[in-house]
């Protein structure tokens, strides 16, 4: 909750088109008036109600003055006749029902009972040599040095035997075939099913349909720029074999550069 309180200080960033602009053309005004709540409180100078443990001062008069606009068109979008209240009709998107609310707390998730919404998620990982930010515009020149990654997934998943293999993560393999090479994890952090959302996955743990949920420290921000950590992290799930049955004992004597998979030459 410290850290929830950390990121409202901050200014909480989300996609504010598909969480609030797409339900209101579905007739649903909840979503604005959580936005204009968020934004009355802010200019009162505390968390929203029901979203922090912490207490707060009462806002000064002029700041009630202030922010009264904000409640009062939040109030009548909260409390507008004949709204659309079915969440899978006005917060849907194809495939996609994210069950966590714009700032990102679990306190007032309503898990939709639809058997659709996020299958997988992608967090950044940020490790050494996996940090720089290039435009759009270079992408397709960026001097990048990928690792492989091969067999990631299908370790990943016999790491989570017990569980049919559901709920994989990418940062916990089960153990690489002994000599092997080319076998490290991806640049990224893959995980299967909803982090924390109270809700089983909606997808089996080798269900090959993904609709991946990637976080702004994974992508680096909708401002025009990607890491080199998602560029590599999408360069080995689609070229290296991660699903591929590992190989036995590679020999010793076998030419380095014949290592790498050819397929991400």
């Amino acid at each position: 909750m410290a850290k929830s309180d950390a990121m409202f200080d901050d200014g909480v960033d989300y996609d504010w088109a598909t969480h609030d602009l797409f339900p209101m053309f579905k007739f649903d005004f909840r979503p604005a008036a959580d936005y204009l709540g968020r934004m009355a409180a802010r200019i009162e100078g505390h968390q929203p109600h029901g979203q922090t443990c912490a207490s707060f001062p009462a806002p000064g008069p002029f700041a009630q003055l202030k922010s009264l606009p904000a409640r009062i068109f939040a109030l009548l979008a909260g409390t507008f006749p004949f709204q659309n209240s079915v969440r899978e009709e006005s917060h849907t998107i194809g495939h996609l029902d994210p069950a966590r609310p714009a700032d990102g707390l679990l306190a007032d998730t309503l898990p939709s009972a639809a058997p659709f919404g996020t299958t997988h998620e992608l967090l950044g990982l940020h490790e050494a040599g996996f940090e720089k930010h290039h435009p759009y515009a270079t992408l397709a020149d960026a001097p990048l040095n990928c690792p492989p990654a091969n067999n990631w997934l299908i370790r990943a998943r016999q790491n989570r035997a017990d569980q049919d293999g559901a709920y994989w993560d990418s940062e916990s393999l089960a153990p690489s075939t002994p000599g092997a090479l080319g076998q490290g994890k991806p640049a990224a952090e893959f995980v299967h099913g909803f982090a924390l959302s109270g809700t089983a996955a909606i997808t089996l743990g080798n269900d090959p349909f993904w609709n991946m949920r990637a976080f702004d420290n994974a992508l680096s921000r909708h401002d025009g720029y990607r890491l080199s950590s998602f560029i590599c992290a999408m360069n080995q799930l689609v070229m290296d074999e991660i699903t591929g049955v590992p190989s036995s004992m590679i020999s010793r004597t076998q030419d380095p550069a014949m290592m790498v998979n050819p397929n991400a030459q």
